[in-house]
């Protein structure tokens, strides 16, 4: 474990180490992956996510870290947009009269991360309602906060790789991932959805597997998740039944095991969806790592007796029936 390592500095320094999302990206192709590992420039995030991006979960690393938003103060500063005299309103992010002033700005603040005020004021609105607003939860993240470590780097070597995770917020026997939503997705079966869409499974598997290698116990993950407008409001989300089901070695009678089920002396530990997908994901990673052989959309094709890999397309079911004669 690394601590006192910013953000930024744990993306730019740790360029070799391999974190959830590159092996997120074997899902588009091992040459996709490849791709963006050789051109991480193709994956930069915009000026206007940037500006938005951290805030909120800096802002909880630092209530978590040291109780206040020293922390947070010490690492941002707050960058004014220019103001279009003819509108009053701030000019867009693609404009050049915002670029100009954001690059000035940037090089009179080396070392400081940019963001803006708004958002700033929007994260301590969504703070205040996870700490004291709701009756049923507010209690349990205090707690979290109040016994856990925030943003703690952590590098693991593993079959003669180097890989990365860093958790928003850990105890001893949680790790937390803050997720900010819109409008009524922290409902169960909403969140559900972007699970599947971003692969927040696959990333906690991940989080939750080299937390193992690394230290030799399980530890449960959870989601809280909140929404970025009024009213603001969040659940918290056991992801047991996405990532991994860890179950004490006393409790092993009855559990439907398979081939990828994990036992160490004291747990049963059972891969669910996001830590079946992230097992395949890893073992093809490695593979092709160390066979330097990252083939295209093809590796999902099935060869033929011959060796070829030529897709056949199969006719949509909603098309099969349609008719191109007209009475």
């Amino acid at each position: 474990m690394i601590q006192n390592l910013t953000l930024d500095q744990y993306h730019k320094v740790l360029t070799t180490h391999v974190g959830s999302s590159t092996l997120k990206q074997m899902q588009v192709s091992p040459k996709w992956c490849k791709y963006c590992q050789l051109h991480p420039e193709d994956s930069r995030i915009s000026l206007e996510l940037e500006l938005k991006g951290s805030v909120y979960h800096s802002l909880l690393a630092s209530i978590t870290n040291k109780g206040d938003y020293s922390d947070f103060d010490a690492e941002y500063t707050i960058f004014v947009p220019p103001v279009n005299e003819k509108t009053g309103k701030a000019f867009g992010y693609d404009s050049l009269k915002f670029l100009d002033a954001y690059n000035l700005f940037q090089s009179e603040n080396p070392g400081k991360t940019i963001c803006s005020q708004k958002e700033v004021d929007l994260a301590k609105i969504m703070i205040d309602e996870l700490l004291k607003n709701n009756t049923h939860l507010s209690k349990d993240i205090n707690y979290l906060i109040k016994h856990g470590k925030a943003e703690q780097s952590h590098l693991v070597d593993y079959e003669g790789m180097q890989f990365k995770f860093r958790p928003d917020l850990e105890t001893v026997k949680k790790i937390v991932d803050w997720k900010t939503c819109g409008f009524e997705t922290p409902k169960v079966e909403n969140f559900a959805k972007q699970i599947v869409k971003f692969g927040y499974h696959i990333s906690g598997a991940f989080y939750q597997y080299f937390d193992f290698i690394e230290n030799g116990v399980w530890r449960s993950f959870y989601w809280v998740v909140q929404e970025k407008e009024p009213p603001f409001d969040f659940n918290i989300i056991d992801a047991a039944n996405w990532t991994w089901e860890i179950h004490d070695i006393t409790s092993k009678d009855g559990l439907i095991t398979d081939q990828f089920t994990i036992e160490t002396p004291s747990q049963i530990v059972i891969p669910k969806t996001g830590g079946v997908i992230f097992l395949q994901l890893l073992d093809e990673y490695l593979h092709c790592s160390k066979e330097n052989f990252w083939p295209g959309y093809s590796v999902f094709i099935k060869p033929d007796w011959k060796g070829r890999r030529i897709a056949k397309s199969e006719v949509p079911t909603w098309n099969k029936s349609v008719s191109t004669f007209y009475n």
